[in-house]
Parts: C-alpha cells; structure tokens; sequence
C-alpha cells in the first residue's frame, strides 16, 4: 500500500512538472531536476511531495500561471460555477468545497479565484439554508476583501453577513458600520443594493475561463 501511495504522488508530481514546465522551465529546473522527486526517493521520504509543493509557493509567477490553475483546481471552479448558473446548488458545493481546500494551500486572499469560490459557497449554502455556514463563508469572503473599498461583492457580502447575523442571533454592528461607511464614500452609490447572488453571477461574467 505504501509504495501504492508513493508511486501516486510521484505521479503527480511528474505530471504537475510536466504541465507546468510548458510555460516555466526555468523556474521549475530549480527544485524540479534535482533528482529529490525520483519514485524511490518518494518512498524513503513521505514528506517529499509537501515539500515539493512548498517550493511552488515559493513561486509565485507558477502560482498565477494558466497551466497551475488548469492543473490544480480550474475543473473544479468551473463545475462549481455552471452548477450555480443552472441553480443546482447541491451540485456545486462538491466541487467548490474541492477547490477552496486546494485554494487555501496556495493562494493568498488578494485571489479572485480563492474570492468567488467563497462567494460561490456561500452563496449555496444559503439558498440551501444552511444559515451557519452560509455565514461562515460569507465572512469568509469580506476577510478576503479587507481594504478593499471597490469591489461590487463588497456590498452585497456586508448585506448577506447582517441578515444572517440578525438569523443567528450574533452581532452585525461591524457588518452595519462597514456598510454605512462604505455608503457614506460612494456618493454616486445607487439605492438598490444587487443582491449576492446577482452580483456574483455578474462578476462571473467578467471572468471567461470560468465558463
């Protein structure tokens, strides 16, 4: 079973460099040719493929590549997300809640990615009525946001994080004074705030890989 496992993750590893060498060899040929990765290698050191993804996020221009993000999670984002533009939220949580642990591994909160995943599990788990974590991940997601001041999630999260609050019986003040400062900015601010689900399916639309 061991060397199952071993042979698995030299696997992937070897199909990961393969992918990602495309584009980025020179980066790559930095921990990648070494010989630290040979299947035998793998089984002598189960901590060998952690350590190989710890010197991708030593990369950065790796980790907003085209070729990381197809190979590591955008199957997954992009399930999640027709799941959502058909209203199978059931559907999308599978693939989501896959991607969001992939995510947190690699990405930091200034991710658009790792952003409308959350936007996108939250969004689920309230229209299944999952109330706690709906307001788990819609606090989540305005964690991801702090600082921000102009993103169009911005409102409707702030919006959705005081009404579950009001649900669950928890305190929204910092939820209300986030909203009524971020208003009192924007003087052109329409009075019809979209709701969370209008503006994450409009963002979506910015966005054509995930289609």
């Amino acid at each position: 079973m061991c060397s199952r496992i071993c042979g698995y993750w030299c696997l992937v590893a070897q199909t990961c460099i393969k992918c990602l060498s495309v584009n980025h060899v020179e980066d790559i040929h930095t921990f990648v040719f070494a010989g630290n990765f040979e299947l035998e290698t793998i089984a002598r050191r189960t901590n060998a493929f952690e350590q190989f993804l710890g010197n991708l996020c030593d990369l950065p221009e790796i980790l907003q590549s085209q070729e990381f993000v197809s190979f590591f999670y955008l199957r997954e984002l992009k399930d999640g997300f027709r799941a959502i533009r058909r209203a199978d939220f059931s559907t999308a949580l599978g693939p989501l809640q896959k991607a969001i642990w992939t995510e947190s591994v690699f990405l930091s909160g200034k991710s658009i990615d790792m952003l409308l995943t959350v936007c996108g599990l939250a969004l689920c788990m309230a229209m299944l009525d999952d109330i706690p974590a709906a307001y788990d991940y819609t606090v989540m997601a305005l964690k991801l946001l702090e600082g921000e001041t102009t993103c169009v999630l911005l409102l409707p999260l702030l919006v959705k994080a005081i009404r579950l609050s009001i649900i669950l019986g928890k305190d929204k003040v910092e939820f209300e004074s986030s909203l009524a400062e971020l208003q009192s900015r924007q003087t052109a601010l329409s009075e019809d705030i979209p709701t969370l689900h209008e503006a994450f399916m409009k963002e979506l639309q910015n966005h054509k890989r995930f289609k």
